[in-house]
């Protein structure tokens, strides 16, 4: 008779899509944006293509104040607004 761990076998899952998406954030590391640096990285883009804030949020399709609170790292913004912004300027949202 044989006995399964699923507990390990989770946990094994777990780390092989953990390393997955880190070859896949290594291979494509300037398309993506981890969940963490958004709001820096939507800020400094925003920036270096000499857009406000109203403009961007208006390509985004998103509020004024949703975009400034992305760009203070708010934590309170929704993933969709969030991934609207960041494909406006050309980024992929990466969550691990």
């Amino acid at each position: 008779m044989t006995i399964i761990d699923v507990e390990k076998i989770k946990n094994q899952c777990k780390e092989l899509r953990d390393s997955l998406a880190e070859i896949e954030f290594k291979l494509n590391g300037s398309d993506f944006v981890p969940l963490e640096d958004y709001g820096k990285t939507v800020k400094e883009k925003r920036k270096l293509t000499k857009m406000t804030q109203m403009q961007l949020a208006t390509i985004a399709g998103i509020s004024t104040g949703c975009l400034k609170k992305i760009e203070k790292g708010s934590k309170n913004v929704s993933l969709e607004n969030a991934e609207k912004v960041l494909n406006s300027i050309g980024k992929k949202l990466y969550i691990r």
